[in-house]
């Protein structure tokens, strides 16, 4: 069975199964998601809240990526959705306690919003 073909079963505090299966994304469909939104493995981690070295295990397919990936990954390409999530993001992560040269989030302030935050900013 080919990796685009494994199917992810999520379980209810493992105990009962869920009611849906999802199939799952390659790590190299996670890798062309990523690309075409300007986020490197690190970004997206930092985005989401995600583990950076899960975000590289799912893209080196060491690791089945779960459903809420693709999923958020298919909104954020809405107009305006990646700025509005990074705001969302920003206001909050305080710290980057494993990076803490990073500083604080760099989208803190209005000033550094991104072009494509939402339209009430403007």
């Amino acid at each position: 069975m080919s990796s685009a073909q494994k199917r992810i079963t999520h379980l209810n505090g493992g105990r009962v199964p869920a009611r849906f299966e999802y199939d799952a994304i390659t790590g190299q469909a996670l890798k062309d998601h990523l690309k075409r939104l300007g986020l490197d493995a690190y970004g997206f981690a930092r985005l989401t809240g995600a583990n950076a070295r899960t975000v590289q295990r799912w893209l080196a397919d060491e690791k089945d990526v779960p459903h809420w990936v693709p999923l958020l990954l298919t909104l954020l390409e809405l107009p305006k959705a990646l700025g509005t999530a990074r705001m969302v993001t920003a206001s909050l992560i305080s710290e980057d306690r494993l990076n803490p040269k990073a500083g604080r989030y760099p989208f803190r302030d209005q000033r550094d919003f991104p072009d494509d935050g939402p339209d009430w900013l403007e």
